[in-house]
């Protein structure tokens, strides 16, 4: 029998000896990891950029969800205390959601009216402030006088220059009476949030619960979510107390010292020593200005700030430490990048949340292995 051989074409032997060359090899796997590398940089900007676009133009709606999330996570420990009574979480939950709405209602009811007359009179501060430092500006006044005297001799006269019409502002009441609207749909989204979230109790950790494909996923996502919650609401709870009890002792010693309205001071202080450095630096200037509307001398007046960066130090320096410990705290710059995103992207309550949402960034990274050196980048 005559035995029939298959001819390997001339290409296919050509093809066979280039892969089997080890430097053609190497070279591909090179380009392809190259091309790869640089269509994954591609996809991540691109995916940075949509998310910074999200939260920027869904911004009205965005904000009261996170402020609802936050304050569920505040409110959650009490809920939980309350439960050991065998209270509902749909009761207890209404309780704390009306208390903290009514809270603020007195709050901006009481502190309104004074905080517009406080601005209202902050140009006769930085008038007063002039006058009581003349001494010490008097050479550069002197300076000044005549290189009026001089643009007046190549001015145009009197008769003249043009009228200026000068506007009113308007004030704090009017732009909220302007932005109604808007400020009673994000107060009514914060408010049946947080109601819901706390009266669900643990039935939304079980709906998260059941995205696990077998057991040990499921207690790993319980086991996540639970610490999470736990580390962020002794967090906010903690801080929350700190800068409350900060802004009784300002309030107290602004009582002390005859400054009028000391309760809007306070509740200033509390609420600006939630942004870390910048908080602190705005209160002491707001309070020099104060001091300069209530006092005659200079002393007296910069003695507000002094004893509220006494009170800022001790309470940076050694109790925020000493109760939150070095596992939350944060890395100063990273801190104040936080400060300037946040505050980009969402104004004010952007920079009031800021912190907050870089703890939450690095609880989360805590639990996850390929994520955790992040976590050890944003420690103090």
């Amino acid at each position: 029998m005559s035995t029939k051989h298959n001819k390997v074409p001339d290409n296919a032997a050509g093809l066979d000896q280039e892969s089997d060359n080890p430097t053609i090899t190497s070279q591909i796997k090179k380009v392809s990891l190259s091309y790869q590398t640089t269509i994954a940089t591609s996809l991540l900007i691109l995916a940075i950029i949509a998310v910074i676009s999200v939260l920027y133009f869904a911004s009205p709606i965005l904000i009261p969800i996170t402020l609802a999330i936050y304050l569920n996570l505040l409110l959650s420990p009490i809920v939980i205390f309350f439960r050991r009574f065998r209270i509902p979480e749909s009761a207890s939950a209404g309780v704390l959601v009306f208390g903290v709405l009514l809270i603020l209602v007195v709050a901006i009811n009481y502190l309104a009216e004074p905080a517009e007359k406080w601005l209202q009179q902050a140009p006769e501060a930085l008038h007063s402030l002039q006058s009581k430092l003349l001494p010490i500006t008097e050479p550069i006044e002197q300076i000044r006088d005549v290189s009026k005297k001089v643009d007046k001799l190549t001015n145009i006269s009197d008769d003249e220059q043009v009228q200026q019409v000068a506007f009113q502002k308007p004030t704090i009441l009017d732009q909220m009476t302007e932005n109604l609207p808007g400020l009673l749909a994000s107060v009514a989204i914060v408010v049946f949030l947080s109601y819901f979230l706390l009266a669900s109790g643990d039935n939304f950790l079980r709906k998260l619960a059941e995205l696990g494909e077998n057991f040990s996923r499921r207690r790993r996502i319980v086991t996540i979510t639970k610490d999470v919650q736990k580390d962020l609401s002794a967090y906010l709870l903690t801080i929350s107390i700190i800068n409350i009890t900060l802004g009784g002792c300002v309030a107290a010693t602004m009582h002390f010292l005859g400054v009028p309205n000391a309760i809007l001071w306070g509740t200033l202080a509390a609420l600006l020593n939630f942004v870390p450095y910048i908080g602190a630096f705005v209160m002491a200037g707001i309070l020099t200005l104060v001091g300069i509307m209530t006092f005659n001398s200079l002393a007296d007046a910069f003695l507000l700030p002094l004893i509220y960066a006494g009170f800022s130090i001790v309470e940076g320096q050694l109790v925020t430490p000493s109760l939150i410990g070095r596992r939350l705290s944060l890395n100063t710059p990273i801190v104040f990048i936080s400060l300037i995103f946040w505050g980009w992207i969402w104004g004010i309550l952007g920079v009031l949340i800021a912190v907050p949402m870089l703890l939450t960034m690095k609880v989360f990274f805590d639990y996850i292995p390929s994520l955790k050196a992040l976590s050890k980048l944003m420690e103090r």
